[in-house]
This record gives structure tokens, C-alpha cells and sequence, in this order.
């Protein structure tokens, strides 16, 4: 090799397209919508948009977009992530689009971020309307959970962050909440420190809320994907299927009779009910005392067949 060419630095193609990437990854300070599938992640996006800009421009308005940016039903997509990416070169009249597909980092999980008024309102609207009217309106697209606030998966984050989003649903006349915990590629965060930690901090905003694990008004939702955490407090989580769209539009009986069928579950949920409440005064006195308390855990499982979804919390002794 020539002197001339000794020394000479290459070009790191490689590092500039992946800091392009980073921009479409998952991370925090996002809102939007966490859709699950099986498989079909193409297929899931592309149902997700259909069913978000339909209801969303119905509550929200219509979105001022080029033509090139509707997507039809019978479109064949070859790559739709890749096809999202592109598209966000280009200028829209609003500037940026209203969903936009980012990666989540989990296999048959795809996050839609969202820039609405309120993802909680359109989910909500979405799932009474699928209850009311008992119409599969997807066939890939399986659950559509609103997500509020994304924070880094640490537990200081994740209390910062729902010190903050509590303000503005807890803040109020005593009401029923339960806590849905659930996590993908990640096993640094302690499920019974997460639940234990975020019933506290519910109960500091008002101390007569309680427990309901059946038919709870507000849910908290906690998703953990690698290193970020979404959150979002739901309502009617459980009656409507853990917005669960395919077992949602089904009938009554199959959709909300699963929890009755289980023999002795309403004895079981009462008595952990109970027990949850019990250890969330414990935990607090041991805060301040320095004591070890009861710890929650959640075992429930999702019926979505896609990634666990554990949403019953039970106290279980150290």
C-alpha cells in the first residue's frame, strides 16, 4: 500500500445511519399508543393507522397531509417501517404527521407516537364504540393501549414520572384503581417495587381510594420495554377487556364472563383486594421507619396470546 493512502480515515457510514435511526426508536418524553400482534407487525401498523385516523378525525378534526401519505386498506406494503422513515424526510403541511410508527425493540409490539390532545380520550372512545356496536374492526391489530408519558425504566423516573401524571387523575373524590404491570426485555426493575411504589403514590393524593382488581374506574397502566417505561391511567380497563379489540367485539358472555368462569376467583380477588390495601398502609409506616414492608406482586395473565400481561396484583409475604 502507498504511503498516500496510510493514515487516511474511513468513512463511518455505518454510525451516520444509525444516529438516523435513533430518531424513529422509542424513548422518552412520547405519547401515543402501544398496539400488540402476533407476527403481523406490517399488517398491525397499517390497521392501527386506518383505526386512529378514523376515530382520531372524528374527535380531533381532519389532518392536513399530503395525498401520498393516505394509506389504503387493499395497499400492498412491503415495508412499512421502512416506508415511515422515508416519509418523515418529507414536509407535510402541518409539519409533522399526527401517528407516526416508531420502534419499540419488542418483537409483535409496535408503538405509534402520537401528537393529539389526549391518547387516553381516543382509545376510550375507540373501545366503547367496538363494545357498543360489536364490530371487529381489526383482524391484526390486537390490543391498543393509550400511552401517557414515556421515562427511562428506573424506578426514581418512573415515580417522578407518575408523581406527575397522578396529579391529574388521583387528585380527586375517592374512587377505585388497580395496577397492571408488564415487561419486555427487561430485567432490571423488581415487578413487587413498582406496584408497591405506585399504590403509595396514589394513595398520597387522596387517602380513600381504593383497591378494586374486578371492575376498577381508573387502572394504571406500567409497560417496560428495555429501558423505557410507558405509562398512562386508563379507565375501564377491565370491563373493556384490557382494550383488548378482537376479545372486545365479541359477545358479553365470552367477553367479560372469562374472570367468573375461574372457580372461587371473586373470594380470591376480595381477599387480595384487602391484603393490597393492608400492605399499601404498611409500606408507608415503613418509609418512615425504615422497616421492610409487604410486597406486592401481580400474576395475572394476558389472554391475548402475545407477550404477558400481568394485571392482578397480590401481596405476598418477605
Amino acid at each position: 500500500m502507498s504511503n498516500r493512502y496510510r493514515g487516511k480515515r474511513k468513512h463511518n457510514f455505518y454510525l451516520n445511519d444509525s444516529r438516523k435511526k435513533l430518531k424513529f426508536c422509542l424513548d422518552i418524553g412520547l405519547q401515543g399508543f402501544l398496539c400488540t400482534c402476533n407476527n403481523r407487525e406490517k399488517d398491525c401498523v397499517r390497521e392501527a393507522y386506518n383505526i386512529l385516523n378514523d376515530y382520531g378525525d372524528k374527535l380531533f378534526g381532519e389532518e392536513n397531509v399530503d395525498d401520498e401519505y393516505v394509506i389504503e386498506n387493499d395497499a400492498e406494503i412491503e415495508d412499512e417501517l421502512e416506508r415511515e422513515v422515508k416519509s418523515l424526510k418529507k414536509s407535510t403541511k402541518s409539519g409533522e404527521r399526527r401517528f407516526q410508527v416508531v420502534e419499540s425493540g419488542a418483537n409483535c409490539c409496535v408503538f405509534i407516537k402520537a401528537k393529539i390532545p389526549d391518547p387516553v380520550k381516543l382509545a376510550a372512545t375507540i373501545m366503547e364504540d367496538v363494545a357498543s356496536t360489536k364490530t371487529q374492526k381489526t383482524r391484526y391489530l390486537i390490543r391498543l393501549l393509550p400511552v401517557e408519558v414515556t421515562c427511562k425504566a428506573y424506578m426514581d423516573s418512573i415515580k417522578k414520572a407518575a408523581d406527575s401524571l397522578f396529579d391529574k387523575y388521583f387528585k380527586c373524590e375517592p374512587t377505585t384503581f388497580a395496577i397492571v404491570y408488564n415487561k419486555r426485555n427487561n430485567d432490571n426493575l423488581l415487578r413487587d417495587e413498582v406496584i408497591q411504589s405506585l399504590a403509595v403514590l396514589v394513595e398520597d393524593k387522596n387517602i380513600l381510594h381504593k383497591v378494586d382488581l374486578r371492575q376498577a374506574r381508573l387502572t394504571v397502566v406500567v409497560e417496560v420495554i428495555k429501558s423505557i417505561c410507558c405509562l398512562s391511567v386508563v379507565p375501564d380497563f377491565f370491563k373493556y377487556c384490557k382494550y383488548n379489540l378482537m376479545q372486545l367485539s365479541k359477545d358479553d358472555d365470552s367477553a367479560n364472563g372469562n374472570a367468573d368462569k375461574t372457580p372461587a376467583s371473586g373470594a380470591t380477588e376480595k381477599e387480595n383486594e384487602e391484603k393490597l390495601c393492608k400492605s399499601t398502609e404498611e409500606s408507608r409506616s415503613a418509609e418512615l421507619s425504615d422497616k421492610n414492608c409487604e410486597t406486592v406482586t401481580d400474576i395475572s395473565k394476558a389472554g391475548d396470546n402475545v407477550a404477558p400481561d400481568d394485571s392482578v396484583p397480590v401481596i405476598q409475604k418477605t
